[in-house]
């Protein structure tokens, strides 16, 4: 061994020293890990809480006039003056989506036509939004008596008051 290490005090010739008992205290390193067990709990158990409460929809930032006749009829307007049938109907569909949102709580927006058909009621909206998605994503563009016969029924459904009506249960 190293003389150094094996000695006590310089003025004491090969005297070594008492080891040391350094041992981590069982009773204080049991603690700490429940400590830190029950942090990793409650962190657990609010990410969970967290994840399940209901997350602010984008919609709801995104107020639309209550007065939805007006605005339909202002973007039939526009659309039918700048002769942009395909952005019109992508118009409409936006409104009218917004429109279901706001009147029945479900996220319509983010839905396809086929996806819809769970929630809607009324066989004449399903094919209405079958129609609206057919003009605007087909590969020819509508034209203006295609783009006019969509505004048209759709004044119709949200005259008739059918546009945003479920099936039971769907919510």
């Amino acid at each position: 061994m190293i003389p150094l290490l094996t000695k006590s005090f310089p003025g004491k010739i090969h005297e070594t020293l008492p080891i040391l008992n350094v041992k981590i205290p069982e009773l204080s390193f049991t603690l700490f890990l429940w400590i830190i067990l029950l942090i990793a709990l409650i962190w657990l158990y609010k990410s969970i809480k967290s994840m399940q409460k209901d997350k602010p929809k984008d919609y709801l930032a995104k107020k639309i006039n209550i007065n939805i006749k007006s605005k339909i009829g202002n973007l039939r307007k526009k659309h039918t003056d700048r002769e942009s049938y395909r952005d019109g109907l992508h118009d409409l569909s936006i409104v009218l989506r917004n429109y279901m949102v706001e009147s029945t709580g479900v996220a319509f927006e983010q839905m396809t036509s086929e996806e819809m058909k769970a929630y809607l009621d009324n066989p004449k909206t399903i094919e209405f939004f079958k129609n609206l998605t057919r003009y605007q994503y087909g590969k020819e563009f509508p034209e203006k008596e295609e783009f006019l016969k969509m505004y048209e029924e759709a004044g119709t459904l949200i005259k008739s008051n059918t546009i945003n009506k479920l099936k039971k249960g769907a919510k």
